[in-house]
């Protein structure tokens, strides 16, 4: 039987910049595993093995039916190092890129291009980002939402067998605004951003390098907090 992608204990981790720790779900030791980049191919979905390379991927390919909660995602450029608390490496690297589709199958691609960029990786069963996500669509309806910035989910971490199945009817529920990227089956999308714990945040700024992560639940405030530094405010 397939687990759950969480252990059975919720930690909290460390905010150095705003004090105390934040509640969030911890990733397993299933993140050291090669991760799985799938792509089309004559109707169906190869599945790849991916090993990170210092410049790039490494690849072998397998076939697996399509569809799903789960879809096909290709990754260009570096990963990002798993995140850690303070200080953060991957402070001022670039973004890899994102290119996959949302749960219609509608392509979506985050990219470097000269938009800032807030990114929310978020698991349909995790307790933290089922309390995240209502504030987090509050706040992007309100007046419309942040000006100058581009917001995108990534619903990653995804398992049939976990609570709150299926994620794209709880984003529908939750009425999320804006464009979600479905991660594979293997959370490749959230692992080459450095993804530890859920909710994680990836703020990037209009030259596509990242100003800040966080891992764990972030109050309103905090988040514009982050969000001016995106925008150079």
């Amino acid at each position: 039987m397939i687990r759950p992608l969480v252990r059975k204990d919720i930690s909290a981790r460390p905010n150095a910049r705003f004090g105390g720790p934040r509640p969030m779900a911890t990733a397993g030791s299933w993140w050291s595993r090669p991760v799985r980049v799938g792509v089309m191919l004559g109707g169906t979905v190869g599945v790849i093995a991916v090993i990170w390379g210092s410049r790039g991927l490494a690849v072998s390919a397998q076939t697996t039916p399509a569809g799903g909660e789960t879809r096909p995602v290709q990754i260009s450029g570096d990963p990002l190092p798993r995140f850690g608390g303070a200080p953060d490496p991957a402070i001022g690297r670039l973004l890899p890129e994102l290119r996959g589709t949302d749960f219609e199958g509608h392509a979506v691609a985050i990219i470097r291009d000269p938009s800032p960029k807030l990114l929310v990786c978020l698991a349909h069963w995790c307790p933290h980002c089922q309390r995240e996500t209502p504030l987090l669509v509050a706040w992007l309806r309100k007046g419309g939402g942040p000006t100058g910035l581009a917001v995108y989910g990534v619903a990653s971490g995804t398992k049939p067998d976990a609570p709150n199945y299926p994620p794209s009817a709880w984003l529908r529920r939750e009425g999320w605004p804006r464009p979600v990227l479905a991660d594979d089956e293997r959370s490749t999308a959230a692992t080459a951003l450095g993804l530890s714990g859920y909710p994680f945040f990836v703020l990037v700024d209009a030259a596509g390098r990242v100003v800040e992560r966080r891992a764990g639940e972030l109050s309103i405030p905090d988040l514009e907090h982050l969000v001016n530094r995106a925008r150079g405010g």
